[in-house]
């Protein structure tokens, strides 16, 4: 539930839009105004009051050390006082009937400061965020302030006039808020499906799908059938498009109490989803959905045109149609959804949660889909079916939210059943993550001794180790520039760690770490070490699998040495197998890695080894 004190952000803001747009239209009544800029700066104070109640609320909501610690170091206290200091100086400046400009630079700032403590600055790194949410801010509360002071304007010559010198000003405001407002948008949803499966997405939606659009309505009545007209009575339009600016800046004072949908779990509310991938069927283009796509974008875009033109029964039509052609496209690309579809996943694709997982996948899951995972379970050959072969490539047509409900409620027109009475929600999360394992062992005959360029395709496998100063760390938080070795070893090539550890000042020159999971003791060198081996060990086994040594039916599940090579966004990119000729030295190594410095990203950072 959203904080109350979004009532409070939302008066001040209300207040200090409307003497903006009074200095914006030039009707600006300094002395009285004063008043109102008063009443601002109380909604501000309140703001800071109830923040400090609310940090120490067994202290009373007068006291002076929470507010002191709050106005004086933190940030949101920061930007409020700054913000309080700004209402009054403004004050100040109406009572001295000071210059209309300068009086407007004090409350445009007032207001581009406003998004500055609240979720623009939780963005990393927070000043490209904040400054676009603050244009967006300054351009949307003048172009609303603006509407609402024309609005109490009574005289209707004054009303049009002012209209007329208003209008063109107001696209270029309008235009500014609802540019910075996309962009800004992704900033804080973070992927589209937060704007359906998300409290704050779905209001961000009402914001931006009903009240923009019944204001812009309003405007381009006011702008094409008012201004042209001598006959026509502005009052209605304005006052809708001043109801609908207010609306939409009480929505965006409640969005500013409540959890952004990048920080959000996504609870999908619809029994579809739209998978752009269903494009491709077997390595061809599906024309017909994309034509139907197409001439959907094309026919809205004429309707915009038609618009633009005054031509309104056109732009209906073609909407209409437009959209029944994206409509016919998109079913086409529509699959089933659940609730967790979208769902972060709380397992990490890390080695003690696969651990765990194996354990439960063979009590659970291998009597139908095989020890190996590949469907042939004993269940399923006494019924001569076959279940899901989890090692093909069509798991990653599902995401882990798809595979987590159907292992916790089963798949619905099959026989798989859920496990939910039986498992924990970490242990179903992490069997979704043992369904990734057992795909990506099998997509691991792919790793070559040599990388391939631009070619990630197998994620890192997670796991905690001892760094060279006896530090602890993890994979997944290595420094973005370093690519790592990683070097399994079954307690069978010393020779081979004291080598690497020879060379262990050219793998620091060129930023390569060096990680070591032995399964017995560490020789002697400086390596980064595994402590809990065991794990790492069988799970980073799955990636064993070679065009030589296949192991399909995993007969030979241990290798005795093996060498990866992980690339700076957690992609498993070269191998090295023992058993299957002379390892490389660490020059060929180091070369390796190099290549792999100078690539961009290509593929999102894998989960498994995230920055």
């Amino acid at each position: 539930m959203p904080d109350p004190a979004w009532a409070l952000r939302f008066l001040g803001t209300v207040l200090i839009a409307v003497l903006a747009g009074r200095a914006i239209i030039g009707t600006l009544a300094p002395r009285r105004m004063a008043w109102a800029m008063l009443l601002a700066a109380l909604a501000l104070a309140c703001q800071l009051l109830w923040l400090a109640h609310q940090a120490a609320p067994d202290q009373g909501v007068l006291a002076l050390a929470p507010l002191r610690l709050l106005a004086l170091e933190t940030w949101s206290g920061n930007v409020l006082v700054t913000r309080l200091v700004l209402a009054l100086a403004t004050i100040l400046l109406l009572i001295l009937n000071a210059r209309p400009g300068l009086v407007l630079t004090a409350l445009l700032l007032n207001l581009f400061l406003t998004p500055f403590s609240g979720h623009a600055a939780s963005v990393d790194p927070p000043w490209p965020s904040m400054v676009l949410h603050g244009i967006h801010v300054a351009a949307a509360a003048s172009w609303i302030g603006s509407v609402c002071a024309l609005a109490l304007l009574r005289a209707p010559d004054v009303l049009l006039a002012k209209l007329r010198t208003f209008s063109p000003l107001a696209l270029s405001l309008v235009g500014t808020a609802i540019v910075s407002g996309i962009v800004a948008s992704l900033f804080q949803m973070g992927s589209w499906p937060a704007f359906i499966g998300t409290p704050y997405g779905r209001v961000l939606l009402v914001k931006t799908l009903v009240l923009l659009p019944l204001a812009l309505l309003c405007a381009a009545w006011l702008r094409w059938r008012v201004l042209n007209s001598a006959t026509q009575n502005p009052r209605r339009a304005l006052g809708i498009e001043a109801l609908a600016g207010l609306g939409m800046l009480a929505l965006a004072a409640f969005m500013s109490q409540s959890v952004p949908g990048r920080h959000d779990d996504i609870a999908w509310p619809l029994s579809f989803r739209l998978d752009p991938l269903l494009l491709w069927a077997n390595g061809a283009l599906r024309w017909p959905i994309l034509w139907h796509l197409l001439a959907g974008l094309v026919l809205l875009a004429i309707a915009g045109a038609a618009i633009a033109f005054r031509r309104f029964p056109l732009a209906a039509l073609m909407a209409i149609l437009g959209g029944g052609a994206i409509a016919i496209g998109g079913t086409a690309l529509a699959v089933q959804a659940y609730p967790t579809t979208y769902a972060t996943s709380p397992s990490a694709y890390a080695a003690a949660n696969l651990a765990n997982a194996h354990k439960v996948y063979r009590r659970e899951c291998a009597l139908c889909h095989g020890r190996s995972g590949h469907g042939d379970g004993q269940l399923m050959q006494m019924s001569g079916a076959l279940a899901a072969d989890l090692t093909q490539s069509h798991t990653a047509d599902h995401t882990d939210g798809d595979l987590y409900w159907w292992i916790t409620h089963g798949k619905p027109d099959t026989a798989m059943v859920g496990v939910a009475d039986t498992t924990g929600e970490q242990d179903r999360w992490d069997l979704a993550n043992f369904v990734r394992l057992l795909t990506y062992s099998a997509q691991s005959i792919t790793l070559l001794p040599e990388i391939v360029p631009m070619k990630p395709l197998i994620p890192a496998i997670g796991f905690d180790y001892t760094d060279e100063e006896g530090n602890p760390a993890s994979l997944g938080d290595r420094p973005a520039d370093d690519a790592v070795l990683l070097v399994l070893d079954q307690d069978q090539g010393a020779e081979r760690l004291a080598e690497l550890a020879r060379a262990q000042l050219d793998f620091a020159k060129s930023d390569v770490v060096v990680i070591a999971a032995v399964n017995g003791a560490v020789p002697p060198g400086i390596f980064a070490v595994a402590p809990d081996a065991r794990d790492v060990l069988d799970s980073w086994a799955y990636y064993r699998r070679s065009l030589r040594n296949p192991d399909p039916d995993d007969g030979t599940p241990a290798v005795q040495h093996m060498e990866f090579l992980i690339d700076r966004f957690g992609y498993v990119r070269a191998r090295w197998r023992g058993d299957e000729g002379p390892l490389p030295p660490a020059s060929t190594i180091i070369t390796q890695a190099e290549k792999l410095a100078k690539e961009p990203r290509i593929v999102p950072v894998s989960q498994g080894h995230s920055h």
